[in-house]
């Protein structure tokens, strides 16, 4: 038996929705830019990712805490252990997740920078 069951669970289950939130959001800037770019002579002046990241990522965050206490600690309890040794795990698990989060937009924004490039703009 592992000690930290909840945060192995955790993590497992929100990185990776996490990741493929991030792929989709990078898949749908990137077909943002390139209607734009084909559609206007314009420069594209504006971060679209940033429109993205500073939106879904803040609700990604807040689906994955309030996914973390209904789901999860009806599970901890139902199983014998306490909600302390819940909230103990629970901890690292939002440290965990910021991370990854984090740079996960931050890449983003070098993507971004990157097909900006490609496509002639700033």
């Amino acid at each position: 038996m592992t000690r930290l069951p909840v945060l192995r669970a955790l993590l497992t289950a929100h990185l990776s929705l996490v990741a493929i939130v991030w792929v989709i959001m990078i898949l749908g800037t990137h077909v943002i830019l390139a209607v734009y770019e084909l559609s206007s002579p314009a420069d594209m002046d504006r971060s679209i990712w940033h429109y993205a990241a500073t939106q879904v990522s803040r609700w990604l965050a807040f689906f994955c805490g309030i996914d973390a206490i209904t789901t999860y600690l009806r599970l901890h309890v139902a199983h014998g252990r306490t909600r302390g040794d819940f909230l103990r795990q629970l901890w690292p698990y939002f440290i965990g997740l910021a991370a990854p989060l984090g740079l996960l937009l931050t890449l983003g924004y070098l993507v971004e920078r990157l097909a900006y490039g490609f496509a002639g703009g700033k």
